[in-house]
């Protein structure tokens, strides 16, 4: 995924995921545990990589008897899931994260201006009505303006989108 100033780690499906596992099972798991949670190698390593980058998980390797890699969750990592204790489904779907973030002053924002925040209309259109079926935001349609459809977060949808905002804030912070 390319690494665009308004994403991070938490934009891309099942980090969310990932770190509430790493953090219920003591804090450190080896990769296969995560498998169940990605199955896909590569994809589960890309993620752990860009987590790291993040600096919300270490990575250690041993090579000896057997190569095996334990991940771990960092001070910044459990911050981070701390700030966003929910349980939404589709709040772990990617690009769920900016399209909060945008929605979290509880404003109307244009579908336009939505898809600013996410790589195309086709995960947009996805995202929405899974966001709106759990209560987190309401979508709607106005007739007198070109600009037409729009989506305003619920009280729920606030606190998600402002628990979002700290958390890119904490990854942002730790990264300067």
């Amino acid at each position: 995924m390319e690494h665009f100033e308004k994403y991070t780690s938490l934009s891309d499906e099942r980090t969310l995921s990932l770190l509430s596992y790493i953090r219920t099972h003591g804090g450190s798991v080896s990769t296969m545990d995560l498998r169940g949670i990605v199955p896909n190698y590569p994809t589960l390593r890309e993620r752990l990589e860009w987590m790291l980058e993040d600096g919300l998980i270490n990575l250690s390797r041993v090579y000896a008897p057997v190569k095996r890699t334990t991940v771990s969750i960092t001070e910044i990592g459990k911050k981070v899931i701390s700030a966003l204790q929910f349980e939404y489904a589709s709040t772990t779907m990617r690009y769920a994260d900016p399209v909060m973030r945008c929605l979290s002053k509880g404003d109307k924002v244009h579908y336009a201006d939505l898809l600013k925040c996410v790589s195309n209309q086709r995960t947009l259109d996805k995202l929405l009505p899974e966001l709106e079926k759990e209560g987190l935001l309401v979508c709607g349609a106005e007739e007198t303006s070109y600009r037409s459809k729009f989506a305003v977060a619920t009280e729920d949808g606030v606190r998600v989108g402002k628990g979002f905002q700290k958390a890119y804030r904490l990854i942002r912070r730790n990264q300067a």
